[in-house]
């Protein structure tokens, strides 16, 4: 257990670690003498969002006595193997009936459905859920009064449902994200549980509101975070934030809300500070869960430098995802959480994990992000799938602790393998192929787009068109064996289709076509970032950056000279002026008859607007469309990005950089080719099942 202080007369507030990390004196928690309004237009969302989460946690209160007596319909099993109690459903009806009222068009998201209070064998269970929805209410007629109250059983089973309905996260809309009781098993053993609401919308966290109905504090002004110290009398406590207003702490009771509150404000502690010994992080405090079936503790106990018989004694242990980010937010700065999941590919849920986070970063500087640094977003299902694992830390050591676990996935590749065709097999004629830029006697750039009029020469069957026919794409060597193109040409989201065959046709010269001088090839597997595939099926509005796809051929083009990367583009930075040029390949330009058959090179002025799929755009007519084709540096003419989309601003991914693909996730997917090109499964190869069996996915390393 770990000690947290601050007393109402003094707000200077003490936090003692065991162990090594000595005991540091500064100010965090100061008494306000009126509640802190929340930045923008929040204040009417954080105070409704206050009360339902008092009034629920009432509700739970109730049903810990109810525990006790050892009912035989207090509780069931969901299919994760997890409890749930006429808690969990009570605090979930009673959390969306107090926001219904007052957010009409708000949509909901919570972890439980009717379906089981639905079972005529859970009738008695019913019940007495529907009893205590009934008759819980605060005791202020005024507080209550701004809460809406279920009418009958139906409206309850309906209320409930509603958090079940949304599976994805539609942009522009605002979403009530919750988790009726979290740490269901420690609650059901009196232990401490948290109750979380969270306001998200695209993809952002704007207010949230958490109950610790079990935490209390010693005379002395002293947190008693641990299961082993739960106040099962009082009321608890509570915290709160909007993004931009700050957090605070206040005790809970029955009625109003109290105006026992506290700002929390880490930002005047001081910064905790590394190691240059083998163990960088072991002044660093951290919280975890010995307990926890989804994580590996024993990779934190090392990362904190700490003997496996000493790690408990020496962190706060808490069960409760939601009480783990709120002794975060309630310690100093050199506080660190690091959740190190113990199986790759494993599915978060996102009510474990949304509304406490805001809390942290608004009680001082800190940062949350997976376990690859990247920052946390909520715009996609109800599973945090597209992250592994969670650093929380202070923003002074953030990236020391993101730079330690070594063996952690950067992120998760997709694959799957083609049909290899005969080489000899017929190819277009002569007439209807395109030539490429700058023939010097090698060869550096593959296959023209898409047009309506022309085959070209990079041919893609569909995977789910019947009959089977082909489409066309762009696309450039990085290798001799190693094509780029845009993910959207293997992988189409509007139609669920993957393609099964790629046949790709090297020019050699202006007039190659004609003077048949090509090179066929065909290819064999196709590797694109999990975002790309999942992405629309979880919702995620912001998967356009990983927009490209690698095609691994079956044998390597000969003497060609593919293209040399660039390196990640400073954007903003030292590369703001940057000249680019776009390969372009125009369908309206005709060479001898051949649609395509001339080829220009547009040089443009970068920029990344301020959007949420991050993209490289550039103004330009490029005429016919270029998805797959390479962005070259004017200056080296080495590859920064590759096109993917058209119109009045043009579009394409970066690779590498603050707004390009993760260059990690992109050198990764080479390497795993080079390795993997001669047709046998990668390490850890996990298959997608549920009907797309052809697709597999592959957890990346960091390579730091």
């Amino acid at each position: 257990m770990s000690s947290h202080r601050y007393t109402r007369e003094d707000p200077q507030r003490r936090v003692g670690r065991p162990g090594p990390v000595p005991t540091n004196a500064e100010p965090s928690h100061q008494q306000l003498s009126s509640r802190p309004r929340p930045a923008g237009n929040l204040a009417h969302e954080v105070n409704i969002a206050e009360l339902a989460v008092q009034r629920a946690s009432l509700a739970t209160k109730r049903v810990l006595k109810l525990l006790s007596s050892s009912s035989s319909n207090s509780s069931l099993n969901k299919q994760d193997n997890s409890p749930v109690t006429i808690a969990d459903f009570a605090a979930q009806a009673l959390l969306i009936s107090g926001l219904i009222k007052a957010f009409p068009g708000d949509l909901f998201l919570g972890e439980e459905s009717a379906d089981a209070l639905r079972d005529p064998k859970n009738r008695a269970l019913l019940d007495e859920v529907w009893r205590l929805v009934r008759t819980t209410q605060l005791s202020d007629e005024t507080s209550e009064a701004k809460l809406g109250k279920l009418r009958n059983v139906d409206d309850m089973l309906a209320c409930i449902d509603s958090g079940a309905r949304e599976d994805t996260m539609k942009e522009g809309k605002r979403y009530w994200v919750m988790d009726p009781v979290d740490g269901t098993s420690m609650f059901k053993k009196g232990g401490q549980y948290a109750i979380a609401l969270a306001l998200v919308q695209n993809g952002v966290e704007l207010v949230g509101v958490t109950a610790c109905p079990n935490l209390a504090r010693s005379k002395e002004g002293t947190w008693l975070l641990s299961d082993s110290h739960a106040d099962l009398q009082g009321y608890g406590w509570m915290l709160a934030a909007s993004r931009g207003g700050g957090a605070t702490v206040r005790r809970m009771g029955p009625g109003a809300l109290s105006r026992d509150v506290y700002k929390l404000d880490r930002s005047n502690g001081k910064e905790p500070r590394t190691s240059s010994s083998g163990t960088p992080l072991r002044y660093l405090h951290f919280v975890d869960s010995m307990n926890s079936p989804k994580t590996l503790w024993q990779k934190v106990q090392k990362l904190a430098g700490l003997r496996e018989s000493e790690y408990g004694a020496s962190t706060t242990q808490l069960y409760s995802s939601h009480m783990r980010y709120v002794a975060m937010a309630l310690g100093t700065r050199n506080f660190a959480q690091v959740r190190w999941p113990n199986k790759r590919g494993a599915k978060w849920s996102m009510w474990d994990h949304v509304g406490t986070p805001l809390i942290y970063t608004e009680s001082g500087p800190g940062i949350i992000t997976d376990m690859s640094g990247r920052p946390i977003r909520y715009d996609g299902g109800r599973d945090l799938s597209a992250y592994w694992g969670i650093i929380t830390a202070d923003s002074s050591i953030h990236r020391h602790v993101v730079a330690e676990p070594e063996s952690a996935p950067k992120g998760i590749i997709a694959f799957w393998n083609l049909d290899v065709q005969k080489e000899d097999q017929p190819f277009p004629a002569p007439g209807s192929v395109q030539p490429i830029i700058r023939t010097s006697g090698v060869v550096d750039v593959l296959f023209p787009d898409e047009q309506p009029d022309a085959r070209k020469p990079l041919f893609i069957r569909s995977g789910r068109t019947s009959p089977p026919s082909w489409t066309t794409a762009t696309g450039w060597l990085l290798k001799n064996d190693i094509i780029v193109t845009a993910a959207h040409c293997v992988y189409d989201h509007d139609h669920d289709e993957h393609v099964t065959s790629i046949q790709a046709i090297v020019l050699g010269g202006s007039h190659g076509a004609e003077q048949q001088q090509q090179q066929t090839r065909s290819a064999k597997r196709v590797v694109v970032p999990r975002e790309w595939t999942d992405g629309h099926r979880l919702g995620t509005t912001h998967y356009s950056k990983h927009n490209v796809a690698l095609v691994c051929l079956e044998r390597p083009f000969e003497n060609v000279r593919p293209f040399a990367y660039g390196g990640p583009l400073g954007l903003g930075g030292a590369d703001a002026d940057e000249l680019l040029t776009v390969v372009g390949y125009p369908a309206d330009v005709r060479v001898g008859g051949m649609p395509g058959g001339g080829m220009y090179e547009m040089v443009v002025v970068p920029v990344v607007g301020d959007t949420a799929d991050g993209l490289l755009r550039y103004r330009g007519d490029v005429q016919g469309g270029l998805s797959g084709a390479p962005v070259v540096r004017d200056r080296d003419f080495a590859v920064v990005g590759v096109h993917v989309s058209g119109g009045s601003w043009n579009s394409a991914v970066a690779i590498g950089g603050l707004h390009g693909i993760d260059l990690g996730l992109f050198e990764e997917g080479i390497r795993l080719l080079e390795g993997g090109c001669d047709g046998s499964s990668f390490d850890h190869e996990v298959q997608a099942g549920g009907g797309r069996e052809w697709l597999c996915y592959v957890p990346v390393p960091r390579r730091l």
